[in-house]
């Protein structure tokens, strides 16, 4: 989900497809060593001048208003239709069998809890005080967890 945010939920993207740039290291559904990727050969930059901070806050906002009818594509770095076989409530594409890798999230409640999760840290984090999203632009600490967050939540 992070990768997928990074290509396509902010703008300008600050990840790019590699499939879509460098589509000779993935023919033929073939998977190839990453070392046999030449980096030198990528001619791609961002020109995101986003921070830390902004990053974080816009990947809640993203996902707490993205349509999951769709599937999230990070071969092509864009919403895709689902189709028959992408089960699931969360559907993000694996790049090379295009098979759900998110397919574990097949039960509502599953899915309620996560979604409820996101817009949560959204709501907490655009309603925090400016320190604790100045503490992430500057890489603090924001502070250290209470010991009832474990008790409280999965982690």
């Amino acid at each position: 989900m992070v990768i997928f945010f990074l290509q396509y939920g902010c703008s300008p993207a600050v990840l790019p497809s590699l499939q879509e740039i460098s589509p000779e290291y993935f023919d033929n559904w073939e998977i190839y060593p990453p070392e046999q990727l030449d980096r030198t050969q990528i001619k791609w930059s961002s020109g995101n001048g986003q921070n830390l901070a902004e990053l974080l806050l816009g990947f809640f906002k993203f996902y707490s208003e993205f349509n999951y009818q769709n599937v999230m594509s990070i071969r092509t770095a864009s919403v895709i239709p689902a189709s028959y076989d992408q089960l699931g409530y969360i559907r993000i594409e694996e790049p090379y069998t295009r098979e759900n890798v998110a397919h574990s999230v097949s039960k509502p409640w599953c899915f309620t809890a996560i979604k409820s999760r996101i817009q949560n840290a959204y709501v907490a984090l655009y309603s925090s005080d400016a320190s604790t999203l100045d503490a992430l632009y500057n890489n603090r600490p924001v502070a250290t967890i209470p010991a009832s967050f474990s008790q409280n939540y999965y982690l």
